[in-house]
């Protein structure tokens, strides 16, 4: 707590002095009164091609199917429900605002804020497997570890997610075209083009807009 109100301290003072006000306009402009789409906004949120939380980050895939596997076996439970909980929070909050989209911007980025609370539940969901793992280890009497072969296909599906999506991200680092997506036409006027999935932001420049 006194942490983050370190932090809350240094964003106001910076924000006095470069503006004049407490908060930056930015915030004060923020509609939170609802949307008026909410299963569009929170669809679009989570599974859209060029917003999406799930495909920009499809990590997160694992991570829930492990969550729902180990639950009962999670260690530290009140924490995975915390973490839910705030994730859940966060994209309610999210889908009221009158531009969930986020604007101009490359994916989720308004979602960034729930990447401790998706680590946590990954670090609980991995210790459960490697208990798993372990007792079946105890269980067979092999005297040493080995993984059986749904464990093997566990490991390589993460692997393989993970690998999409450091290369989803990575042509948002790299790529100009991801970030002028944005503006032919505007996704501001035009949110509805986060649904395009045969021009997705992230293959921008790589396939051409029909």
């Amino acid at each position: 707590m006194l942490t983050g109100v370190g932090w809350l301290a240094g964003f106001i003072a910076y924000s006095w002095v470069s503006f004049g006000e407490i908060l930056p306009g930015y915030y004060r402009d923020r509609s939170f009164r609802g949307s008026g789409q909410f299963l569009v906004a929170l669809a679009g949120n989570l599974l859209s091609p060029s917003r999406g939380l799930f495909v920009f980050v499809p990590i997160l895939l694992f991570v829930t199917f492990m969550v729902i596997r180990y639950w009962r076996e999670l260690p530290y439970r009140t924490l995975a429900v915390l973490a839910i909980g705030v994730s859940c929070a966060h994209m309610l909050i999210l889908t009221g605002d009158a531009k969930w989209w986020g604007g101009w911007s490359y994916g989720p980025r308004l979602s960034t804020d729930l990447i401790p609370w998706f680590v946590l539940l990954a670090i609980l969901s991995l210790r459960a497997f490697r208990d798993d793992v372990i007792r079946a280890n105890v269980a067979e009497e092999s005297g040493k570890a080995s993984f059986r072969v749904r464990d093997r296909a566990v490991v390589a599906g993460a692997c393989l997610l993970l690998a999409l999506g450091i290369a989803i991200n990575a042509r948002g680092a790299w790529s100009w075209e991801t970030t002028k997506w944005n503006a032919s036409p505007s996704i501001d006027s035009h949110p509805e083009r986060v649904w395009d999935w045969r021009a997705p932001q992230f293959l921008a420049g790589l396939v051409q807009r029909r």
